[in-house]
């Protein structure tokens, strides 16, 4: 038989491994080693851009901050369909592009120059608390900002259905007599500190005296108002297109009392938003969503403006204390 070698150990026993509850221990440990690192370096990271780019990572944080809860409140509350009678819903799949386009990120309002930035998050702030106040979910009507001379302003129609029914000095609907308190609405809860819907503005008027039954809101409401929330109000009656764009061009947002034509049959309120870049400017119109999404001709909005003079009527230049228009 031949002689067995002292280093052949084929017939030796191997001794056992560690325990499996030994093994995923260890392996745990590896893992929570591994995050902690990479944990680290991600506050290394985070803190050197907050450092050094302190308002874009600003930006950025509260941006994934919002999309987070946008996340979770949808989970947790589906939305519902929308109201068949909804001016904001009627047409909505074929004006969800124009949402996209209108609508302001946090991160562009951050790039955006001029001296009113500051006032641009605000109007940011105050349209993030409005839609916590009208509803938990955080719809498309509520996330279109209309970019302004003044800054974004997120529009109000007075026939959505949160407040068409609210009855305007106790007996006139809103989606019939509510473009007054829609439209100073609009501008107040953007350009003040104050966030405010429609039937809280009608409330406001109606028990301020702006409000005249059967026929809607007083000319004076559109000064009245504004000027009681801190804004500037001029009347700029008989001025021409260049005028009225320079206003525009200088920070001014106008509103217009019209007359027979594109927007009314007698009387209606808007806002005149902007100059664009072909010269046409934007509007908001609180009774017609698609004459928002309309750009406008500015000779044409002036010739529709109807005839009357009193409270100011049928223009007014707004803007904030410090850049009113001169004498």
């Amino acid at each position: 038989m031949k002689k067995k070698e002292f280093w052949d150990y084929s017939g030796v026993r191997k001794a056992p491994g560690p325990p499996l509850g030994s093994r995923l221990v260890h392996g745990l440990g590896h893992v929570l080693l591994v995050s902690g690192c990479l944990a680290s370096f991600s506050t290394v990271i985070i803190s050197l851009c907050f450092y050094f780019f302190p308002d874009q990572s600003a930006a950025m944080a509260h941006s994934a901050y919002i999309t987070a809860q946008t996340t979770v409140q949808n989970i947790l509350h589906p939305p519902e369909k929308p109201h068949p009678g909804d001016p904001f819903t009627r047409k909505q799949k074929q004006s969800e592009d124009h949402f996209h386009q209108n609508a302001f990120s946090t991160s562009k309002l951050q790039s955006m120059k001029g001296r009113h930035t500051s006032r641009t998050l605000l109007a940011l702030a105050n349209a993030r608390k409005v839609r916590e106040i009208i509803s938990s979910q955080v719809d498309a009507q509520y996330q279109l900002l209309i970019e302004t001379a003044m800054g974004p302003m997120l529009y109000y129609n007075q026939g959505d259905s949160h407040w068409a029914d609210h009855l305007y000095g106790g007996r006139d609907p809103m989606r019939d007599y509510g473009c007054g308190p829609t439209v100073t609405a609009m501008l107040i809860n953007a350009f003040s500190d104050q966030p405010i819907t429609p039937d809280e503005m009608a409330d406001w008027c109606a028990q301020n005296g702006s409000h005249a039954s059967g026929s809607g809101s007083y000319h004076s409401i559109i000064p009245k108002t504004l000027s009681a929330f801190g804004l500037q109000v001029d009347s700029v009656a008989g001025i021409d297109a260049e005028e009225a764009a320079g206003l525009l061009g200088s920070g001014h947002v106008l509103v217009a009392l019209m007359g027979k034509g594109a927007f009314s049959n007698g009387g209606h309120f808007i806002i005149i938003a902007g100059l664009l870049e072909d010269g046409k400017v934007s509007v908001a119109d609180s009774n017609n969503f698609e004459n928002t999404l309309t750009e406008w001709d500015l000779e044409q909005i002036l010739r529709e403006l109807k005839h009357s003079s009193d409270g100011g009527a049928p223009l007014w230049a707004v803007s904030y204390p410090e850049t009113a228009v001169s004498e």
